[in-house]
C-alpha cells in the first residue's frame, strides 16, 4: 500500500472494466452523431483520456474548468466559457469525475441546454450514494459517501496519478 492510502476501493482492473462498459455504451449510442465531449477539469482528465481512446467514432473535445465559491448567501459556480464552440444542434456529452452534490452537473446542464444543443448527456466515473442536485445519465461505478482519491481525484493536487481509487489514511 502507498503511504497515505489506507484502503483500495476500486483496483485498476475494476476501473478499466467499468470504463470499457461505459465506452461501449457511448459508442453504440452516438454512432454517426459526431458528439462534442465537454470534459470537466481537473478531476475528469484521467477518466476522459481512457474513455475517449475507446470511443470508436469521430468526436470533438473541449475542456472546461469550473470554479466554485460560496457567496454571501449561496453557492456560486462559474466557468470561462470563451473557448467553448457553438453548441447549436450538437450532441454534447459532459464527462465528470464524480457526482457528489450534483451542483456542477446541474449548472452545466442548464448552461448547455440554453445554447440549443441537440442533446445533453452526462457521464461520470463515480456516482456518490448521496442525494444530488442532478444525476449523471451514465456512470461507471458507485461509491459510498467518503472522501476518495486516485485516478484523477485528488486532495490538494496529490494522488491524481494513482491507477486505483482509494481512501486516505486519517
Amino acid at each position: 500500500m502507498l503511504p497515505g492510502i489506507k484502503e483500495v476501493v476500486f483496483s485498476a482492473e475494476v476501473i478499466d472494466a467499468a470504463v470499457e462498459q461505459v465506452a461501449t455504451e457511448l459508442t453504440q449510442r452516438y454512432a454517426g452523431k459526431d458528439p462534442l465531449f465537454l470534459i470537466v477539469m481537473n478531476g475528469a482528465y484521467v477518466f476522459a483520456a481512457d474513455l475517449l481512446r475507446r470511443f470508436n467514432h469521430p468526436c470533438s473535445m473541449v475542456f472546461i474548468q469550473i470554479k466554485s465559491y460560496r457567496g454571501t448567501s449561496r453557492y456560486v459556480l462559474d466557468a470561462d466559457e470563451s473557448h467553448i464552440p457553438d453548441l447549436t444542434n450538437r450532441h454534447v456529452i459532459i464527462i465528470e469525475d464524480i457526482v457528489d452534490s450534483g451542483a456542477t452537473l446541474a449548472w452545466l446542464q442548464q448552461q448547455i441546454t440554453g445554447q440549443n444543443a441537440a442533446s445533453v448527456f452526462s457521464v461520470a466515473l463515480l456516482n456518490k450514494l448521496v442525494p444530488h442536485a442532478a444525476d449523471a445519465d451514465l456512470y461507471a461505478l458507485e461509491v459510498d459517501d467518503r472522501f476518495i482519491v486516485g485516478y484523477g481525484l485528488d486532495v490538494d493536487g496529490r494522488f491524481r496519478n494513482l491507477p486505483f481509487i482509494g481512501v486516505m489514511e486519517d
